[in-house]
């Protein structure tokens, strides 16, 4: 995808949040532990709706993010016809947007 930056969030059914399992990325030391709700979250949109996303900056403008980047690709982990969680890339090029064939490359 030609992306910088990564991350692999793993759903936790007990807590019901998606935990970081892997990333690639300038602040991976500062994130290790991260966790987030499924309830309020990008990323756990993408695990609810089975769907991917795509964004670019002028979606990421209309959208709460603490990433300094300038487009999003989101993919579900499907198991068994169960979600267990995201993949997701990161462009920090102005004017990259992520296009299907994207999609295609990351979906398992």
């Amino acid at each position: 995808t030609q992306a910088e930056e990564g991350a692999l969030m793993l759903l936790d059914n007990r807590s019901g949040e998606l935990y970081l399992r892997a990333s690639c990325s300038r602040y991976s030391e500062d994130v290790r532990n991260l966790r987030v709700k499924v309830t309020d979250s990008l990323m756990g949109r993408v695990l609810k709706s089975g769907r991917p996303i795509l964004l670019d900056r002028s979606d990421l403008s209309k959208i709460r993010t603490s990433l300094l980047v300038t487009a999003i690709i989101a993919v579900p982990l499907i198991v068994g016809g169960h979600a267990i969680g995201v993949l997701s890339a990161y462009s920090l090029q102005p004017g990259r947007h992520f296009r299907e064939h994207d999609v295609h490359l990351l979906s398992p």
